[in-house]
């Protein structure tokens, strides 16, 4: 169970801060202990009040501003044109952000999830940013800042705010510096995680970037506006790399009149128009949208590839074929008759790879698979010493079939009930690559072991991809634990999907007492796995909990 808390200095108007609340209330939180951290530094009494009556159905710490910062400050001007800061009123909220940062790091947290109080998110958003594995990590939404201003995201490269790398020795024109912020903008319309040099104002920060010293406090010998940029610039001076993902753009309240859109959010997601501020038939509108469809495609080519029909012709991304990858070897008798049967319903296409069976396997394969195409390669010789070439000869087979989804399952995993209905609604998303489920290590039947060195149900597994012909996936290179799929998939858009795996593997004795032999054999010093886990397999009272 991963520890989150929710922090947000608030001073706003009671009917944005009301979507606000709602959508932090019905983000999902499967596998998440969550926790919130509101500053009230409201002048608007009825938001004062929004504040409490959360805190008093949420686990909430709720602090005073008063209580917290002594110091005189500059007004607060917010209208439809923009909002106003002054230094002291930044110096003021880094204070405040700073406050949260420490809760977080004495209460131990493993993540902090920053957001400003004029955000609606995507409820897949908190569950989606974890799993993806950084230090530091925004969602990015896109805004007018002015309302002459065309929308333009939270995140940006060097600098203040350039939305492009320019060398300190070199000058570019105007109109490069604008052909590069078009192209940085049409990039991160295509769904992904990116690297940026600046972010904010939505964003997840580990523990390990806390404990590293992730802060906003202002530096004195920086002129730079605003504490996300003394933030970002702290975090480059720590060695902590900065990532934007658009998978699930958030919806950014910044005027009141875009309350009468949220609806609308919640239901299609965030819908984008580059030069809706200059108006469809201006010159500068029709300027603009023509460089930003022209770098879009460019950008959606190069990092969200079609699929290629045999014929050779580009086709949309919609086909949903799924196609089960399996390895198996000495099978009979064990679970693989029940996970064949398990996924009937869902899959098209399997491709087995027999790695020397010298039992039943491979006729059970064949009856369980007879309503099914499938090919099943037979090796003469194990290769299960050297793993990273039996996955790859997996990924070789199964890959010549052109799959439109590639479902790996080992042949001691059961998916549970109801997962098909999950997993037909998710294939069918167009900007979702990979699908994440929950493997639970069962010991028996109906119990899974939980300790410090069992707990892979705590996180997140690559256990279903889209397959993309074009992209470059790499492997990794171990003769154990080098992982059933491509080791890059987290440059692909991931969802963490509600279903959870029974991992079998370990429910029998003799199972484990083999597995933990074959370890020692092929890994007795830990150089790919953990030493400390091999040994607590033969554990006789280990902690087990029941499976629901």
């Amino acid at each position: 169970m991963k520890k989150v808390l929710v922090g947000s200095p608030i001073r706003q108007k009671n009917n944005i801060l009301k979507e606000f609340l709602l959508s932090l209330d019905e983000f999902y939180k499967d596998g998440l202990e969550v926790d919130y951290y509101f500053v009230d530094d409201n002048t608007d009494i009825k938001s004062s009040d929004l504040l409490k009556n959360f805190a008093d159905n949420h686990n909430v710490i709720l602090k005073k501003a008063e209580d917290l910062y002594k110091f005189e400050e500059e007004e607060y001007i917010c209208n439809n044109i923009s909002h106003f800061w002054k230094k002291d009123l930044i110096k003021k909220i880094a204070f405040f952000k700073d406050s949260i940062i420490d809760y977080a790091n004495e209460k131990g947290y493993d993540y902090l999830f920053l957001i400003d109080s004029d955000i609606v998110l995507n409820k897949q958003t908190v569950l989606h940013l974890i799993s993806r594995n950084v230090d530091i990590i925004s969602n990015v939404f896109w805004s007018q800042w002015n309302i002459n201003y065309a929308l333009e995201p939270q995140v940006w490269l060097q600098d203040e705010f350039n939305c492009f790398i320019r060398d300190w020795d070199k000058d570019i024109s105007d109109g490069e510096k604008w052909q590069k912020k078009v192209d940085f903008f049409a990039k991160l319309r295509v769904p992904g995680i990116y690297e940026v040099g600046g972010l904010g104002a939505c964003t997840l920060i580990s523990k390990n970037a806390i404990e590293k010293g992730a802060r906003f406090k202002l530096i004195e010998n920086l002129s730079f506006w605003g504490e996300d940029r003394h933030f970002c610039i702290r975090a480059g001076a720590l060695g902590i790399k900065l990532y934007v993902d658009t998978v699930y753009p958030a919806y950014h309240i910044y005027r009141e009149e875009y309350l009468n859109r949220v609806e609308e959010f919640k239901k299609d997601g965030f819908k984008f128009d580059m030069c809706q501020t200059y108006g469809k038939n201006s010159s500068k509108g029709n300027t603009i949208k023509k460089l930003f469809i022209k770098a879009f495609k460019k950008f959606k080519n190069m990092y969200k590839l079609h699929i290629i029909n045999k014929n050779g012709k580009k086709r949309v991304l919609g086909n949903n074929e799924i196609v089960l990858s399996m390895v198996v070897h000495n099978e009979e008798g064990r679970y693989l008759e029940k996970v064949l049967k398990s996924v009937e319903s869902v899959i098209d296409k399997a491709v087995i790879i027999d790695d020397a069976s010298t039992d039943n396997t491979v006729k059970i394969c064949e009856e369980c698979l007879k309503n099914i195409p499938h090919k099943i390669i037979k090796n003469k010789k194990s290769l299960f010493n050297k793993e990273y070439k039996l996955r790859k000869l997996q990924w070789k087979e199964t890959t010549k079939l052109n799959p439109g989804w590639i479902l790996s399952l080992d042949a001691d995993e059961v998916l549970e009930d109801g997962f098909a209905d999950k997993i037909k609604y998710y294939i069918g998303i167009n900007n979702v690559d990979v699908l994440n489920f929950k493997l639970y290590d069962m010991w028996n039947e109906t119990q899974y072991r939980e300790d410090d060195l069992w707990k892979a149900h705590e996180n997140y597994m690559n256990i279903m991809i889209r397959f993309l012909p074009k992209f470059k996936y790499k492997f990794k290179h171990t003769n154990q634990h080098c992982g059933r799929l491509p080791k890059n998939l987290n440059r692909l858009a991931n969802v963490n999907v509600d279903i959870k795996i029974k991992h079998y593997g370990w429910a029998r004795e003799e199972d484990r007492k083999r597995k933990f032999k074959r370890y020692m054999e092929l890994d007795g010093d830990g150089k790919f796995g953990n030493l400390d886990q091999y040994k607590s397999i033969l554990d006789e009272n280990p902690n087990l909990k029941n499976f629901e």
